[in-house]
Order: structure tokens, then C-alpha cells, then sequence
């Protein structure tokens, strides 16, 4: 009785489907790593500094909690 060898009867055709299931098998662990890398460390948003403070000055301003001194002082120390 003959055995079927390395490649379980397939011939060359076993020794590529082997290596592509390998090959797929290391890409769906990569996949999955890197998607648990985004899901424990979300990317952060980033926040415009200087346009929200120039909005709260605006929101200020116009609420009359700041004179046109105090915006235009504020307003260059913002910019």
C-alpha cells in the first residue's frame, strides 16, 4: 500500500493550498490584532484650541460678559 506523503495525496497542489491556508490564517490573526489595537486605544480627536476659545470669547462677547477692551485684549492673546 503507498502512502499519499507530505502533500496528503494533492501533489504540489497540497504544498499551495497549505501555504495559502497559512497565509490567510496569519492574516486573519494580524487582522485581529490590529483591530484590538484600535479598540483598547481609540484614535483621539483632535481639538482646535484656538478656534474654541475664540468661539467661547465670541459666546462671551456677545452675552455681555466681556467689554470691547476686554475682547479685543483677549482676542490677541488667542491669536
Amino acid at each position: 500500500m503507498m502512502g499519499y506523503g507530505a502533500s496528503g495525496g494533492f501533489g504540489w497542489f497540497g504544498f499551495e493550498l497549505g501555504m495559502i491556508t497559512h497565509l490567510a490564517f496569519i492574516a486573519i490573526i494580524l487582522l485581529a490584532v490590529i483591530w484590538m489595537f484600535k479598540a483598547v486605544f481609540p484614535p483621539h480627536k483632535s481639538t482646535n484650541m484656538p478656534s474654541n476659545a475664540l468661539e467661547t470669547l465670541k459666546s462671551r462677547y456677545a452675552k455681555g460678559e466681556l467689554t470691547s477692551e476686554e475682547y479685543q485684549t483677549i482676542k490677541k492673546e488667542i491669536e
